[in-house]
């Protein structure tokens, strides 16, 4: 195995912890001010948006009309839009990215694939009545204190997509997405599916940039290129932020060794493992399981 410290070199802005990073997870009521969002990268976030009121549904050209309850799904690649109609909407969205997702690849899976298909869902009123009471719990709970908070919300997510999932598509959307929409979800595809480890002689394969272009027969530059556009981060980010979630979720839910979980990520030594980690998190792989 090679050395990783050079292949996963964290860039400073990553790092860089005096201006704390956007939550995780955001949920708002559909008349809130637009300018609390403002600072979240769309690129960068999954959205999921429920409408009790009228709606109109955006892809390129086309514009859609909507009546009624409603339930939207879109990803960080999506090239469409859905927005409230009436001037006084009812309803809730809410915001998330990876970190929030965690280690749950077949949440996010299961997501990635109703978004470029089968974003727009029509809700009779008993629907209505369960996922307006879904998005009523997340709005509370998003203000409790609760240790577990998160992997509460992420399993109301899950309920919402398992639900979907019952329902017939009401838009299904053209599925010529352009070439760098393409190549950006091969990329997560590939990302994702080396995870979660769940043996300590599985060792991730593809670590850097160079890696996965080999793997999706592109040059590397053009990789880079791409899901900087399309992502807004550049795919070394993108690497390093899936590793560092995993690495997490393994200190904190699994009894494998420091050691261990360094090399089932493709580090060759503890060092180097402890060193990218403690660039993310100002604190070492054991200080973060002692937190715990």
């Amino acid at each position: 195995m090679t050395n990783t410290t050079s292949k996963l070199s964290v860039q400073p802005k990553v790092v860089e912890l005096k201006n704390p990073p956007r939550e995780d997870f955001l949920i708002l009521s559909q008349d809130e001010d637009p300018k609390i969002t403002s600072p979240y990268n769309k690129r960068n976030y999954y959205k999921l948006s429920y409408l009790k009121t009228k709606s109109k549904f955006f892809n390129g050209t086309k514009v859609v009309e909507l009546d009624g309850p409603t339930l939207f799904f879109s990803n960080p690649v999506s090239h469409y839009t859905f927005e409230p109609v009436s001037d006084s909407p009812e309803g809730f969205y809410c915001l998330f990215n990876n970190n929030f997702l965690g280690y749950k690849s077949n949440l996010l899976k299961s997501i990635l694939s109703h978004l470029h298909e089968n974003p727009i869902y029509l809700l009779t009123p008993q629907q209505d009545d369960f996922i307006s009471y879904v998005f009523k719990r997340m709005n509370e709970e998003c203000s409790q204190k609760y240790a577990q908070k998160h992997e509460l919300l992420r399993n109301y997510i899950e309920i919402i997509i398992h639900q979907s999932n019952k329902l017939d598509a009401s838009i299904t959307v053209d599925q010529n997405i352009n070439a760098p929409q393409r190549l950006c979800s091969r990329f997560l595809e590939l990302l994702e599916k080396q995870f979660p480890i769940s043996k300590t002689n599985t060792v991730i394969k593809l670590k850097s940039p160079k890696d996965f272009a080999e793997e999706l027969n592109v040059h590397v530059n053009h990789l880079n290129h791409t899901i900087k556009k399309t992502l807004g981060k550049c795919t070394t980010d993108c690497i390093q932020e899936r590793i560092l979630i995993e690495s997490q979720k393994l200190l904190k839910s699994t009894s494998l060794s420091v050691a261990e979980i360094g090399y089932c990520l493709g580090f060759e030594y503890p060092t180097y493992f402890s060193s990218f980690f403690k660039k993310f998190t100002l604190i070492t792989p054991v200080q973060y399981r002692r937190n715990q």
